[in-house]
């Protein structure tokens, strides 16, 4: 009687365990192609930033004097927009970059219980299939340690796009391509989501 109950209570964290490694995978996926467009739309905000700051500083450096199209008036109510739109996209930038360190916030939390699920199913057995992994997925500490290195990066990656949004002087165009040059996926974090995704397709078809 003890022997079945064990068994079943086996059985039953098994599939719990397989159920939350699936759900973890489909949201990774979902979150990293999501990041891809954010960065996309980053790259794009930086670039405008940067015509927006080089038009700033031309106008800005221009004398009153030399003023041939414009009046002073003209010329501040110029910059002041000009300033008004690129606060627009600053913005946008801060929500894009806070809405990447949520999915990471969210994964992180779904990434710790599926981990201790995963413990306690390695405790409470050696041979289940999730352990040592079968023909369609791998064992699931792979998953465990690989998603553990991804997570990592995606925070550097997010704290870095942070950090350089702040240092963004609008009078000088140099701290803006600073900003652009991180707003690509680092190369490393790309390559490790796309063969941790590639090692998951039958955790996705589960989906």
């Amino acid at each position: 009687m003890t022997d079945i109950l064990i068994g079943g209570d086996v059985k039953k964290l098994e599939t719990n365990c397989n159920k939350k490694l699936s759900g973890f995978v489909g949201k990774l996926n979902q979150y990293s192609n999501t990041m891809k467009k954010h960065s996309a739309e980053l790259k794009l905000i930086a670039a405008d930033l940067v015509v927006r700051s080089q038009q700033l500083q031309k106008l800005e450096n221009i004398k009153p004097e030399n003023l041939k199209c414009y009046s002073v008036d003209q010329r501040d109510r110029v910059l002041s927009e000009i300033l008004c739109q690129a606060n627009v996209q600053v913005i946008t930038a801060n929500r894009l970059i806070t809405e990447l360190e949520d999915f990471h916030r969210e994964l992180k939390a779904e990434y710790r219980n599926l981990s201790a699920l995963a413990n306690v199913l390695q405790i409470t057995t050696a041979e289940s299939f999730l352990l040592v992994g079968d023909c369609r997925q791998k064992p699931i500490t792979y998953y465990l340690e690989n998603a553990c290195q991804v997570l990592h990066i995606w925070m550097l990656y997010q704290r870095s796009l942070h950090i350089l949004l702040n240092r963004i002087d609008m009078r000088n165009d140099d701290s803006i391509r600073q900003f652009e040059t991180m707003t690509p996926i680092p190369q490393h974090l790309s390559a490790n989501l796309d063969r941790y995704l590639l090692f998951s397709t039958f955790l996705l078809a589960q989906k």
